[in-house]
């Protein structure tokens, strides 16, 4: 989705934000651990720091795709 995003929006900053994250259990304040990818290291940083908190770890990625399709085999 993010190389269809570039194709749409043209060539902007992407990140993808992934994790075994479940929506009720987060804003519950359970500790969660999620990804977030882009291929721009510093872009992915401010991404990181934008979500992270105590309880909810962001880790950074370079692999965009990768983290994608991760994504979708876990479904």
């Amino acid at each position: 989705m993010s190389e269809v995003a570039k194709e749409v929006l043209g060539d902007i900053e992407i990140a993808v934000l992934s994790g075994p994250s479940i929506a009720p259990e987060v804003s519950r304040g359970i500790p969660t651990a999620v990804v977030v990818a882009s291929e721009n290291e510093g872009f992915c940083r401010k991404a990181s720091d934008i979500f992270r908190t105590e309880r909810f770890r962001v880790y950074t990625n370079k692999d965009v795709v990768g983290v994608e399709l991760a994504e979708l085999l876990k479904m």
